[in-house]
């Protein structure tokens, strides 16, 4: 009988990761992460989305070092860190030489720009469904269909019968991209950052979209709907949502100033959730304004324009 045909490969541009490379980065970043919880803990032990600068840069140089293995593409290899921290500091949002690595691995991934009425649909089809989209069973959005997975790239049949995929493969694609917001240990996926780092747009018109797909019929939301959005977007990570955020305090200010009524703005103050907030009334206000530009973590990131400059 012939041989067996040579397993199916992705034809990319250079410094491009296939889907298999970046689903063995996942493992490798998640492997490094700290874990957080315990698994005795209700929520169960998972990794942090938080890795340190440093930490990363010595991974990619170490799997770029390992042509045999091809981790990486072979343009990697002789990338210094000096130029991996250059890389890398794309993503340090904060400034403080952490970064959330799921957010690097989506921008690896090259998945295209979240159109708005997709985020809309995704969103609804996860509360009829009776789930948070913060947190949604890993099955369920194994489930949904998104806005990347087609067209599916042309495919080249080669003599001997290799399949030749001119791009991504789009199931090990989405694979992938739900991997790296997934909490394996509890069968659960962080759908909405995903959701909301896939907007990738300026840090004023991604927020206007977060409030859009999150908010009531005027795109208004509550200090408590608020606070995450805002600490996704200004710190490198999406913290566990029974942790106290950040970003609360910031959060009432702004939402404070936006309202003439002393009464509302005692209200918010004092820790209450009622009065909610747009985002043209947050630009109105210094203290708005400073909140919504801390939310460049929503900015779209083009790491390999960067790689090929290097």
């Amino acid at each position: 009988p012939p041989p067996p045909a040579p397993p199916p490969r992705e034809a990319l541009p250079p410094f491009r990761l296939s889907t298999d490379q970046l689903a063995r980065l996942e493992k490798v970043f998640r492997a490094a992460a700290p874990r957080k919880g315990a698994a005795g803990d209700a929520g169960g032990a998972f990794a942090s989305p938080v890795l340190a600068v440093a930490t990363a840069v010595a991974l990619l140089h170490k799997a770029a070092a390992v042509g045999g293995m091809r981790a990486l593409p072979a343009e990697w290899a002789p990338l210094p860190p000096s130029k991996l921290t250059a890389l890398l500091a794309l993503f340090d949002q904060g400034a403080d030489g952490r970064i959330d690595w799921r957010r690097v691995l989506l921008s690896l991934a090259e998945v295209a720009p979240a159109p708005e009425a997709a985020l809309t649909s995704l969103v609804g089809k996860c509360r009829a469904g009776g789930h948070d989209p913060w947190d949604v069973p890993y099955e369920f959005a194994a489930s949904l269909q998104f806005w990347f997975e087609a067209p599916a790239p042309a495919v080249e049949t080669l003599p001997g019968g290799q399949l030749v995929h001119q791009g991504r493969q789009r199931a090990a694609l989405k694979k992938v991209v739900l991997d790296a917001f997934a909490s394996p240990d509890r069968g659960r996926v962080a759908l909405l950052p995903m959701l909301l780092f896939a907007v990738a747009a300026p840090a004023v018109d991604a927020l206007g979209v977060a409030m859009k797909v999150l908010g009531d019929k005027d795109a208004r939301l509550t200090p408590l709907q608020l606070t995450p959005l805002v600490t996704l977007a200004s710190l490198p990570a999406a913290i566990d949502p029974s942790a106290p955020h950040p970003d609360e305090d910031a959060v009432r200010v702004a939402i404070a100033a936006a309202h003439s009524d002393d009464a509302a703005k005692e209200e918010v103050m004092s820790g209450g959730g009622q009065q909610k907030v747009s985002l043209k009334e947050l630009m109105a206000s210094p203290e708005g304004q400073s909140l919504v530009q801390r939310c460049h973590g929503l900015e779209g990131r083009t790491p390999y324009a960067l790689l090929e400059k290097l």
